[in-house]
């Protein structure tokens, strides 16, 4: 039995090391692989917080998430949900920088002719979210993204925020901090 015990605890401590070894390696270091300077890994904001979770589906179902995301930019929502049923549009200024509403990683980017440069990001409880009307992106596929570091910024003066659950649209501004919800178009 103990010898049984012994082994099982070899084996976490040498399961440990090595995680602790490739996160060394991709996310820390000299050797890093990672040439940008901007890489932010998963598993540290930077602030010291650890938020792998965030990314992990079955956690945050048992966490409210209303107050998880927040706005992606300062503005006024000028068409709202119920007028186009899949996202709204914001009034902002000239060139205002996109933030994402929460921590996730790039899945799309791509250039329509009709909403700009078109970004679309997956959270980590399932939640899709996406951005039109951008005028330049900072972001590339697969990159992973925080609500203090802009996606990029708005074409002209709007953007177009959709937020999908188990890919059916609902309203974004009833995904967002109550606190910090612009007034609603009357």
């Amino acid at each position: 039995m103990r010898a049984e015990r012994g082994t099982k605890l070899l084996s976490l401590l040498a399961l440990a090391l090595a995680v602790g070894a490739v996160y060394r390696v991709f996310f820390g270091g000299a050797e890093s692989p990672v040439a940008s300077p901007a890489f932010a890994s998963p598993w540290s904001s930077g602030d010291g917080k650890f938020f792998l979770w965030e990314l992990l589906p079955g956690f945050r179902e048992r966490r409210p998430t209303s107050s998880r995301y927040h706005m992606p930019l300062e503005g006024r929502v000028v068409q709202a949900f119920q007028e186009n049923g899949s996202g709204v549009v914001f009034e902002t200024g000239y060139r205002s920088p996109v933030a994402p509403i929460g921590i996730g990683w790039v899945r799309k980017v791509t250039e329509t002719a009709e909403r700009g440069f078109f970004v679309e990001v997956k959270h980590g409880d399932g939640t899709v979210s996406r951005y039109g009307f951008l005028g330049e992106v900072y972001v590339c596929e697969g990159d992973f993204v925080y609500p203090d570091r802009p996606l990029g910024v708005v074409k002209a003066r709007a953007l177009y925020l959709e937020v999908r659950r188990f890919d059916v649209a609902v309203d974004p501004m009833d995904v967002l901090a109550p606190a910090e919800r612009p007034g609603r178009r009357e």
